[in-house]
């Protein structure tokens, strides 16, 4: 009898275990990729005295996109452009923005293992896409990620701590300074990074097709990055997620008796999927992107149901209605 009962509960365990076990924390130690190694390129870019030359030979296209984007518009062969460059790391504001960096990355040890992990998680399911190179960078405050063609760029004067003098003076508001940490880098990476690899390219989708497509890219947050914390992937607080659980049905029912699902008002669209303090319809301790969040619920719903379904094929599928459907997704009241 003591025996019977010893195996009933090693076999209930072990189906707790099953259930509990998250689907997209797979075994990657296997995986071979390139070691990560990140580039410094705000500490090439403020070494004195400039040197373009090295700029270009080390960093390419990359060095290219950067001056055209943020500092010389009408391109590398304007004459003033290497003043610009020249006026830029000069500034003493510039400089200042710089140091503060410097000191609170002074090396990137850390995020390179981390990018190494996803980059593993990444070669897993998508093994024939290829890998960009990352570099850090300093814009003054343009950019936070930057694509330019197989480089991204991490801006890092956006991730000096909610506290950072310089948001203050640039009156940003407390909604955006709360994302604007070193635990934001990662996951602000993987998003950047996936909107740009599966870019959408309907410009005027339904309002279900544009949650769905911000649940898939979601989603493959959840994949590359499987031991994070939702608060972090979303960019919410542990009291907004909280307010989306207890709340999701009611969320849906008004999207539903509001007949929101197959709107193309670029209004109503933007409201439930743009950054801000909440989301307009629902009460203050809503966060922003809530209907971004209900498609992220809809698309792990679908691949809980579809678990033959790989990543590259749910990256495939247009339909969002399609997916909907084969979700079943219907929060309980």
């Amino acid at each position: 009898m003591r025996k019977s009962l010893l195996f009933f509960c090693f076999v209930v365990s072990l189906l707790n275990s099953s259930c509990n076990r998250n689907p997209l924390d797979v075994d990657v130690s296997g995986i071979k990729i390139e070691p990560v190694k990140i580039g410094r390129f705000e500490k090439d870019l403020f070494q004195k005295p400039l040197n373009i030359a090295m700029l270009r030979s080390k960093y390419g296209d990359f060095f290219k996109g950067f001056t055209e984007t943020i500092l010389c518009p009408n391109g590398m062969s304007d004459p003033g452009c290497t003043g610009g460059i020249q006026s830029f790391v000069n500034d003493q504001d510039v400089q200042n923005c710089f140091s503060d960096c410097e000191k609170a990355f002074p090396d990137m040890n850390d995020f390179e293992a981390q990018v190494n992990d996803v980059f593993r998680h990444y070669r897993y399911h998508f093994p024939s896409r290829s890998l960009p190179q990352v570099n850090t960078m300093m814009t003054f405050f343009n950019y936070s990620m930057l694509r330019l063609d197989k480089t991204i760029g991490i801006g890092l004067e956006m991730y000096l701590g909610p506290n950072c003098n310089y948001y203050n003076r640039l009156q940003y508001p407390v909604y955006k300074t709360a994302n604007m940490g070193k635990a934001h880098v990662l996951p602000d990476f993987v998003r950047a990074w996936m909107l740009t690899e599966f870019e959408e390219k309907n410009p005027l989708p339904d309002f279900l097709t544009r949650i769905v497509d911000e649940g898939k890219i979601a989603y493959l947050t959840d994949a590359l990055l499987p031991k994070m914390d939702d608060t972090l992937k979303m960019g919410f607080s542990l009291r907004q997620l909280n307010w989306c659980k207890a709340n999701e049905a009611h969320i849906w029912s008004f999207f539903l008796k509001r007949r929101l699902l197959y709107s193309t008002d670029s209004q109503i669209i933007t409201q439930f999927t743009n950054e801000g303090p909440f989301t307009t319809g629902f009460s203050k301790e809503s966060p922003a992107r809530t209907g971004s969040w209900v498609g992220w619920q809809i698309v792990r719903a679908f691949m809980a149901k579809n678990s033959n379904i790989s990543l590259q094929q749910l990256m495939e599928m247009k339909d969002a209605q399609k997916i909907l459907v084969a979700s079943g997704y219907k929060p309980k009241l």
